[in-house]
């Protein structure tokens, strides 16, 4: 029950780290609405990434991968960048 209680959206202000938010436009969980209210209250650095025309299962679904990964291994890239030995 508590977790169908949480609104990200009203702690979002909170959030001052790198964040990446991910929508896809057919999520049937979560509206993709719910996701952006995160996305502009955050207050740190942020990244917002919409995917069109798929669900939340299809997004890790075949030939669906690069949808997510390139724009996730970009972002991790950016803010988590390699260590120099």
């Amino acid at each position: 029950r508590y977790i169908m209680d949480f609104r990200p959206a009203e702690v979002a202000d909170k959030i001052i780290c790198p964040l990446i938010v991910v929508v896809v436009e057919n999520d049937s969980l979560t509206p993709p609405e719910d996701f952006v209210k995160v996305y502009e209250r955050a207050r740190g650095p942020k990244k917002l990434v919409t995917i069109p025309g798929i669900s939340r299962p299809e997004l890790f679904g075949p030939g669906n991968a690069d949808k997510l990964a390139a724009p996730v291994a970009e972002w991790f890239c950016q803010w988590l960048p390699a260590r120099k030995a």
